[in-house]
Parts: C-alpha cells; sequence; structure tokens
C-alpha cells in the first residue's frame, strides 16, 4: 500500500485495518489496496466530540480488475462533560446507534449510510467507516424538496410509532430537549430575567428582551409537555447540510441522513421544529419565505406521519412543531441581546445580518401564544 502525501494534519490509518474494511466495501476478500490518499474534508469539528471527518480513497485490485473505492471516516472524541447518554451530546452515541443495527432498521425511502466498521482506538477515541455519499448540500433546496424531507421525515417517525420498538435501545437520550436546554441556559451570554428598560436604545429590542424574559419562564412547562406527546425516533439534527438527496437510474428519489450523533426518543413534530429552526438559523431560505416554508413543512410532515398509519391528533404534531422552533429563542435571543449590548458601532453588513436575526426572535416570541392555547388545549382534552 502506498499512502499519499496530503497537507495539514490527517490521522493515522491502520494498513490492516484499512485491508479488512476494504474487503467488506468492494465485496471481494482477495482485494488488496493499491494507491490511496486521505483529507479532511466538511467544515472541521462539527460539535464538541468530533475531532475530524476524512475521505480515504483509492484504487483495490480484486478478481475483477482495479476498482477505485473511497470512504468516509469519521473520528469521535471522548468528553468528560459528554459520558452520560443522558446528556444531548452524549459522545458514543453516534457509534452505538450503528453498532446496534438501529440505523439497518429505518423504513424505505430514508436511511443512513452504511457503516462499514466501527474502530475502537487505543487512544479512547472511535472511528467510524462510512460509505462515501457524494452531493452538493450547499445547493438552495426549492419547496419540492424541503416538502420531501419532511415527508420522509414524517414517514420515519410514524413508522416507529407503528411498527418498531425502541425501549432497548438506552443510549438513545429519552430527554433530549431538556437536556440541550439546561446546557444553553448554562451557557447563555445573557441572563434572562435582566430588566432591558432604557438598556437598548432600540425600543423593539427592548420589547423582544421584554416577551423573551415572559416566554423563558414557560419553556420548562413546554417541554414537559413535549415529553408527553406520542414517542418516537428522532435525529435533532435534520437539515440541509446533513440530508442528501439521491436519484437512482429510474428517477426514484431516495433521502440519506448523516450525522446521527443526536439521536433521541422525542414527541412527534419536535424533530421538524429543529428542521425549520435550523434551516432559519443558517439563512438557507430568504426570510420572506418563513412563514411559507412553516405551513409547507408542516403539511408534508403531517402527509407522511398519516402515510405511515398514524392516525393522532394533529395537535400533538403542531405542538412539538412550534414549541421546538420557538424554544430554540433559549440560545438565539441571549446571544442576540449580548452582541446588540457590546456592539456601539456596526458595519453594514452586520447590521443587516443583525436585522434578520431581530426578525427571527421576534417571529419566536409571536408564537409563544400558539404554543400556551394548543398546550392547554391538549391539556384538557387530556384531562377530560
Amino acid at each position: 500500500m502506498k499512502l499519499a502525501e496530503e497537507k495539514g494534519n490527517v490521522p493515522d490509518i491502520d494498513r490492516t485495518f484499512l485491508a479488512s474494511v476494504l474487503k467488506r466495501l468492494v465485496g471481494d476478500s482477495g482485494a488488496t489496496a493499491d494507491n490511496w490518499s486521505i483529507r479532511s474534508i466538511g467544515k472541521g469539528t462539527r460539535n464538541f466530540v468530533t475531532e475530524g471527518i476524512y475521505r480515504v480513497e483509492g484504487f483495490a485490485s480484486a478478481d475483477a480488475g482495479i476498482i477505485p473505492w473511497s470512504i468516509i471516516v469519521k473520528i469521535v472524541r471522548p468528553d468528560d462533560e459528554r459520558q452520560d447518554p443522558a446528556h444531548y451530546n452524549y459522545w458514543r452515541r453516534e457509534a452505538l446507534a450503528y453498532r446496534s443495527g438501529l440505523l439497518a432498521r429505518l423504513p424505505a425511502g430514508l436511511r443512513a449510510p452504511i457503516c462499514y466498521a466501527v474502530e475502537e482506538r487505543e487512544d479512547g477515541s472511535i472511528r467510524l467507516w462510512l460509505e462515501d455519499i457524494r452531493g452538493n448540500q450547499d445547493e438552495a433546496w426549492d419547496d419540492g424538496q424541503f416538502a420531501y424531507a419532511a415527508g420522509e421525515l414524517g414517514r420515519l417517525q410514524g413508522h416507529f410509532l407503528q411498527k418498531e420498538s425502541l425501549a432497548d435501545e438506552t443510549w438513545l437520550n429519552r430527554a433530549w430537549l431538556r437536556s440541550w436546554v439546561s446546557q444553553c441556559r448554562r451557557f447563555q451570554p445573557w441572563t434572562p430575567g435582566k430588566t432591558a428598560a432604557g438598556f437598548y436604545t432600540d425600543n423593539r429590542i427592548e420589547h423582544l428582551a421584554e416577551r423573551f424574559n415572559l416566554a423563558n419562564g414557560l419553556f420548562d412547562e413546554w417541554v414537559s409537555a413535549l415529553e408527553r406527546l406520542p414517542r418516537t425516533l428522532a435525529h435533532q439534527d435534520f437539515y440541509q447540510d446533513n440530508l442528501l438527496i439521491l436519484h437512482d437510474a429510474a428517477g426514484r428519489k431516495e433521502l440519506v441522513a448523516i450525522d446521527w450523533q443526536f439521536a433521541s426518543v422525542s414527541g412527534v413534530g419536535e424533530d421538524l421544529g429543529r428542521f425549520y429552526g435550523l434551516t432559519v438559523s443558517r439563512g438557507n431560505i430568504p426570510f420572506e419565505r418563513l412563514e411559507e416554508l412553516r405551513l409547507l413543512l408542516l403539511e408534508a410532515y403531517i402527509e407522511g406521519m398519516r402515510a405511515s398509519g398514524w392516525s393522532g391528533d394533529e395537535r400533538m404534531i403542531r405542538l412539538g412543531f412550534l414549541a421546538s422552533f420557538a424554544i430554540r429563542s433559549v440560545w438565539e435571543v441571549p446571544k442576540l441581546l449580548s452582541k446588540i449590548a457590546e456592539t456601539e458601532e456596526k458595519p453594514e453588513r452586520e447590521s443587516a445580518e443583525t436585522e434578520k436575526l431581530i426578525q427571527v426572535a421576534a417571529m419566536q416570541m409571536e408564537l409563544v401564544e400558539d404554543v400556551e392555547g394548543l398546550r392547554r388545549s391538549l391539556d384538557e382534552t387530556s384531562a377530560g
């Protein structure tokens, strides 16, 4: 085997382990690697426990001749603060998701990449050897792509409500949103409850801070309400950067979801709220189309849930969706308020970006009354 020189820091590859993975990858027990190389891909560290993501590729000699191959190696490192499966970012979770076989049981239409090996290293880290699926996640999605992804998410979650048990998957977080909110509050750059009167020169910001102080007092009740919803498998990082839409030769579509580090058992609609919130936060759609997208995602998700056989109360989905999106403000609004308070003079580009964040935060606060109405309505139905 010959390793091509690459610029930058790349991990050492155990050639014996690579040879064993390669045999499975190309489907030939006699295959041997010839020239191969490794390079860093993606956006670097995705969260606190991801050391890096790399593409290893080359050519193999096999009975069928010379075969080109490539594979993704994701390196996950241990973290003292993320050793508990109850933590939203438990460091071993994605490795356990693949090793358990759960991700091989996803219903047709939505799948995870094939995992060829889970390698436990002497330094305590884990390497996931994953199918290399090429796609351009940087291209803007149209309405059809957003609706397709939301519909497949609905079918997936309806499937696990109806046909699959998650009781034995103890590594799945049963209180993902509660853990996430707790961690956000721990590191908030602005203290909720602090008076905003006279503090900001823009009256809209004072009003936003006051509304957030009131909403923040409701979030724990909302989290509890979402934990009472019908529970299903959730990805919790389901948005365009982690989704690839594939087409086969016959034009049939398939959705591949990568990065299952946040996998959980969560309430219906909650994952959809994350999808919408992450799309909004990362600017994957023009602001003027956010209301339209919200309705589109919700309709497609409900249709997917119904197609899977779920016949429950749609108010539950709406509560999970809207509450999950609005609760994102527990991190985003304090960050925004702190940024505005610390910056007296902003360049035009930063001002435009801040203006978008203000509008998103205002939209989240406008949903508080709707979420409270849904929560009370469902509580009354349950009590009756």
